[in-house]
């Protein structure tokens, strides 16, 4: 298996197919709650080198996506295929560009407007 090139820690790759079950996506509504629109969550099935894998991806969407039996790429931790998840690269870029954002905002009321902090020019 291939390790992923953007990943900190050992990571490893692999294609898989969205299952086609019956509970396939549609997530289970409790009995009090109200009806709303169905939410559906992708489940991907795949084999790896310590046997077959079937997870369910953590994001609901108000559609099922991807469509049933499409073949997409899965990152994992090494030894963790429990963990497997579709790489949302344009997801993590924006919460750490908010985070960044905030930090820099903290930082600058902290030190307050940075010609005051300057001595006078002689």
């Amino acid at each position: 298996m291939p390790h992923h090139p953007l990943a900190a820690r050992p990571a490893r790759l692999v294609a898989a197919d969205t299952a086609k079950t019956p509970r396939h996506g549609q997530r289970h509504r409790p009995p009090r709650e109200p009806r709303r629109r169905p939410s559906y969550s992708a489940i991907y099935a795949f084999t790896d080198e310590s046997g077959h894998h079937e997870v369910i991806d953590a994001v609901y969407e108000a559609t099922p996506r991807p469509p049933v039996c499409t073949v997409c790429e899965l990152v994992y931790p090494e030894g963790r295929p429990d963990l497997a998840r579709p790489p949302r690269l344009v997801l993590w870029f924006c919460v750490y560009a908010v985070c960044a954002g905030c930090a820099v905002v903290i930082i600058a009321r902290m030190l307050g407007p940075i010609g005051q902090m300057l001595p006078p020019a002689r």
